[in-house]
């Protein structure tokens, strides 16, 4: 398993590139999109809020795990 920090927002405005991404991929994303339109500020003001929480600087760092798997066939 690794567990380290990511970074999602970089540049002058590391806060809305974070936005910018999340609003496009993964399960903010999903939310966003799926909202009615009048909850869609309501979530993406969130999402803003939590990104800058972990803005760092000039970047917004959260911190990631991942997991690889495998399986073989049993030879039974």
């Amino acid at each position: 398993m690794s567990n380290s920090p990511t970074g999602q927002g970089r540049g002058a405005d590391p806060v809305a590139d974070a936005v910018d991404y999340f609003s496009r991929i993964g399960p903010a994303a999903s939310a966003i999109r799926d909202a009615a339109p009048e909850e869609r500020e309501r979530h993406i003001a969130r999402l803003t809020q939590v990104c800058d929480r972990y803005r760092s600087g000039d970047t917004v760092e959260f911190h990631a795990a991942a997991w690889i798997w495998t399986a073989r066939k049993s030879s039974e």
